[in-house]
Order: structure tokens, then C-alpha cells, then sequence
């Protein structure tokens, strides 16, 4: 694959009837670097704080030149000034191929968008969109939108988004206390100032979708799980192919990714150049990638995180009915999470997957109905994307195929 970048001269100024000002933009390629620091402080006063992945021990700058100087296949990035030239919108929408039923396509993934909160209620939001869908690449078929918090779901089907049928639910595997506890004991990530309101928002969203019934099963087994946990039991030892550590995809990783891709109706095209940039690039974060192998053949791989009290999978992908592979890797995920004495292992699949039963084998149980993946079509450009209402399409979204760890 020839990855393009949407081409480059992007810059001017347009003037906003409704604010009665001008406001000049740029695309990330023709960003001045002094502009982050900017950029930096907007995400700042928007987010209370920051986004989530400000909590990511890496710098703030390199992170935004790693998501969007150097992503595989080009980002777009809107900056809005007021007529002082104070920093006042930015929205982030880096491009991605998504393979469905085989055939690759392109997609603007909405990641970052702020705006100051002096111009709230000033329709700054519906004015960034408008000239992000006007510079959009000319290739770009679909959007994918990734919101957990309901308001920001909300929004995206208000802005004529709609939900992938095939629901990506949030599963955790309790490894010690912590998931035991009332939300706002326990420790989410997200930013200090926005901790409390948002899981408490959040659960309520998911005592209410979840029956009384599923609720007193799920706690069962997480005190189940636990108790197994605490008293040491050791997860069982593969058979006929043994575990190792990846420092880089590297051309073994190519067939093995083709056959086990061709198992989804829509999944993320994983390219050599995407999974470098994405799980063992060190401004995206610390992975530990692991890998199933049986002599030169790879079967499978993990690419997990362990941020704070939490590890989270960010990765998963086995060959076609290889539950034994699939097992092997997250009872390997589970001990890498006890040996940094997490307390709970995070994960996204999709509520019909074929690596649920495995999962549900070794613990995991659903904590969020549902994490709020909607799509977006341009026009008439994929009409074949309809197959996503369908909530038996084979749907493999993780959670490193979005911007929350």
C-alpha cells in the first residue's frame, strides 16, 4: 500500500458572518511546531484540565507531532484564531484505511477537537465542522467518531452520526480490589477535575442498560475472579507454540495479518507502517507487544498498557478459530498485569466477536454496554457501509484504534 498525505496547501482566512470576525487556518502540514504549545494550553482550558491522554507519561508535544506530523496516512488539523490571534478551535481528525470485506477505504477518525471556553454557545463547534468537512482529503469515504461519555454520543447523533449495531462493549477482568469499589473510588484515568462527574454520568448509563439480573452475575463473578486471583491460581501453560516479546512488526507479522483480518466485515487495515506508529512508537505511549508463535508462523498478538491501577489492551488479533491462541494471550496480558500489581485488565470487543468465549473463559465481564463507535458516511461514497446496521456483521474495533489510550 502507497500511503498519501492530503496535499498541503491548505492555508488562508475566511471570514465567520456569525461572529462578524475573521478567522485564519492551517492543515497540520503547514502548522507551525510554535503553534502546539497553543494547541496545548486550548486542550488545557477545554477539557478542565486535559484530555485523557495528557495522563500519558510522554511529552504533550511529541505526542501531537507523533498523531498527527506522523501519522501513515496524513491528518488534517483546523486551527481557528480570533482577531487577536489568540488560539481559539482546533480540531484533529487523522485519516485511516478501514478494510470492509476486504476492499480498503478511507476514513477521517475524529480524536481532538477544543474550543475556548470564552466562544461556547457561539456555534464555534458547528463552524469547525463545516471547514473540516470542506478541506477534508478527496479521498476520505466515512468518519469513525469514538465517544464513551453519553453527552459526546449525544452530540455525534445529533450531528447525523450513527451508532455500528454490532455494539463495542468495554470488558474488564478484575485483578485485584479496585473494580470492586464504587466508581469514585476507583481510579478511571481521566483527569482529575472531570473524574468524578463523568463516571458517575457514566454509571448511571450502565445500571440502567444492564437488567437486575446481569448486574448480580457480573458482581458474582468479579468477587469470584478475585478471590481466584488473590489465592495465586497460575494461568495454564500453552501447548505447541511458545510467547514472545515483539520490539517491531516486522514482514512475518504481513500474511498472518491478511488471514486473520479476512475473519471481520470491517476492521482496521493493519498495515506494518500502521502497527510501528501505533504500539511501539514511544510518544504513543508504552506497549508491551506479545506475540504467539509456532516456528516462523506468527498466530496471533497482544499489545497491552499498564496506565496507573489499570492495564489495558489496546490490541488483539488471532487466526481464524484459534480460541487455544486467543486464550494464550490474555491469560499472558493477566499475568503481566499482576506482576505491575494492577487492578483490573481493560478491553474492547464487539458484543458478538469470535474471541468472546475466550474471553468470558478467562474472566472478563462487561462493565460498559457500550463504548459509542458511530459512523459517519460522505454522501453516497460507501453505501456498502449499511452492513454496519446489521448487528450480526463481524465487527473488530479495539481500543487502540482510537485515541483513548
Amino acid at each position: 500500500m502507497t500511503n498519501s498525505r492530503p496535499p498541503a496547501p491548505f492555508s488562508g482566512s475566511f471570514t465567520i458572518p456569525e461572529l462578524g470576525v475573521e478567522r485564519r487556518w492551517s492543515l497540520a502540514g503547514d502548522m507551525d511546531p510554535a503553534l502546539i504549545p497553543q494547541v496545548i494550553r486550548l486542550l488545557e482550558r477545554s477539557f478542565n484540565g486535559g484530555p485523557l491522554w495528557f495522563n500519558l507519561p510522554v511529552d504533550r508535544g511529541d505526542h501531537i507531532r507523533w498523531k498527527y506530523y506522523d501519522a501513515p496516512e496524513g491528518a488534517l488539523v483546523l486551527l481557528t484564531f480570533d482577531e487577536h490571534g489568540r488560539l481559539m478551535g482546533f480540531v484533529g481528525s487523522p485519516f485511516h484505511r478501514w478494510l470492509l470485506r476486504g476492499e480498503s477505504h478511507r476514513s477521517a477518525d475524529g480524536t481532538d477537537q477544543a474550543r475556548d471556553p470564552d466562544w461556547q454557545g457561539q456555534g464555534l463547534s458547528r463552524i469547525l465542522r463545516a471547514r473540516r468537512d470542506e478541506m477534508r482529503h478527496p479521498e476520505v469515504e466515512f468518519g469513525l467518531a469514538y465517544a464513551t461519555h453519553p453527552v459526546d454520543i449525544h452530540i455525534a447523533e445529533a450531528n447525523g452520526m450513527w451508532p455500528i449495531a454490532n455494539a463495542i462493549q468495554t470488558l474488564e477482568r478484575p485483578l485485584g480490589i479496585g473494580p470492586l469499589l464504587p466508581n469514585r473510588l476507583r481510579g478511571t484515568g481521566s483527569s482529575p477535575a472531570t473524574t468524578e462527574a463523568r463516571s458517575r454520568t457514566a454509571e448511571v448509563i450502565r445500571q440502567e442498560q444492564l437488567t437486575a439480573r446481569d448486574r448480580l452475575r457480573n458482581r458474582a463473578r468479579e468477587y469470584g475472579y478475585y478471590a481466584r486471583s488473590i489465592a495465586g491460581r497460575r494461568p495454564a501453560g500453552s501447548r505447541g507454540f511458545r510467547i514472545t516479546t515483539t520490539e517491531r512488526f516486522d514482514e512475518r507479522f504481513e500474511a498472518f495479518i491478511a488471514v486473520a483480518s479476512g475473519a471481520f466485515d470491517f476492521i482496521h487495515e493493519r498495515s506494518l507502517a500502521f502497527l510501528n506508529w501505533r504500539y511501539r512508537d514511544a510518544r504513543a505511549g508504552s506497549f508491551v507487544v506479545r506475540a504467539v508463535e509456532h516456528g516462523d508462523d506468527v498466530l496471533g498478538y497482544i499489545a497491552t498498557r499498564i496506565d496507573g491501577q489499570r492495564a489495558r489492551i489496546g490490541d488483539l488479533l488471532v487466526l481464524p478459530n484459534r480460541d487455544d491462541v486467543t486464550a494464550a494471550l490474555l491469560e499472558d496480558a493477566i499475568s503481566l498485569g499482576r506482576r505491575h500489581g494492577v487492578s483490573t485488565l481493560e478491553m474492547r470487543l464487539a458484543k458478538r466477536h469470535p474471541y468472546r468465549g475466550a474471553a468470558h473463559r478467562a474472566g472478563f465481564v462487561v462493565r460498559r454496554e457500550t463504548a459509542g463507535e458511530t459512523i459517519e458516511t460522505y454522501g453516497d461514497r460507501l453505501p456498502e457501509l449499511t452492513l454496519l446496521r446489521d448487528p450480526n456483521a463481524q465487527v473488530h474495533i479495539t481500543l487502540g484504534d482510537s485515541d483513548h489510550m
